[in-house]
């Protein structure tokens, strides 16, 4: 077995380290209560959306959906998922490097850049996550992996969850914008935007819930993976 470089403490040099289990489990902990939050919002969006009827008034507008601007408060929890996301991504694609050091696609600038460039962060990490995947899954020898790493196929579950992430911001983003047309709009019509784009709402919300979930089982899979980077 590869032996790890070693400090002249004896301690294992950060470069030889597995992937934090506490790093992993902090994400997937928070991408559990999103997932909740995101599931209570979505009800009280659909209990929203399911107070319209023909006598809706334009004046009801502003407390038809009070339980739902609630909620949003503590969608702020995205942010810090976010950080961790990035963090956890660079770290997985270090170890990586420990089983594979050789020539790859996609580097280590690209876990933390693909987050940063519009449109392509739909396209850019999952590939990135997908290559960490593929290489974390092949057969191990003393530590390493040989080049048949590459002919490891990419999970479906993070096929499914990018399409559910990619589906969901498009969705909020359709709902964001009929909400916005809604305020130069009077009326019965105003009404009927607003009712709109609570479905939009609803929609976008149940599948970032699922899209949340999926991403937590694929990240604690490939973290228990990436804990001994030495194992077979």
């Amino acid at each position: 077995m590869t032996r790890p470089r070693v400090a002249s403490s004896g301690a294992v040099s950060d470069e030889d380290r597995g992937l934090s289990r506490d790093l992993t489990h902090w994400l997937v902990g928070l991408l559990a209560f999103y997932a909740v939050v995101v599931v209570v919002k979505s009800v009280t969006v659909a209990m929203a959306y399911f107070r319209f009827n023909e006598s809706t008034t334009e004046d009801e507008l502003a407390t038809i959906a009070r339980e739902a601007d609630v909620v949003e408060l503590f969608e702020a929890v995205y942010l810090p998922i976010f950080v961790l996301f990035v963090v956890w991504t660079l770290n997985a694609h270090r170890v990586s490097r420990q089983l594979w050091a050789y020539d790859r696609r996609w580097r280590s600038a690209w876990a933390v850049g693909g987050y940063f460039v519009p449109v392509l962060w739909f396209v850019i990490p999952p590939k990135v996550l997908a290559e960490i995947y593929r290489i974390a899954n092949a057969e191990r020898t003393d530590g390493t992996v040989d080049s048949s790493w590459a002919d490891v196929r990419t999970p479906p579950l993070l096929v499914a969850w990018w399409i559910a992430f990619a589906y969901a911001s498009v969705a909020g983003g359709v709902s964001t914008a009929v909400i916005e047309l809604s305020s130069v709009t009077a009326g019965s019509y105003r009404v009927a935007r607003v009712e709109s784009a609570l479905g939009w709402s609803i929609s976008a919300n149940v599948v970032a819930a699922a899209s949340a979930v999926m991403a937590a089982v694929f990240i604690a899979q490939l973290g228990r993976r990436l804990q001994n980077p030495a194992s077979g």
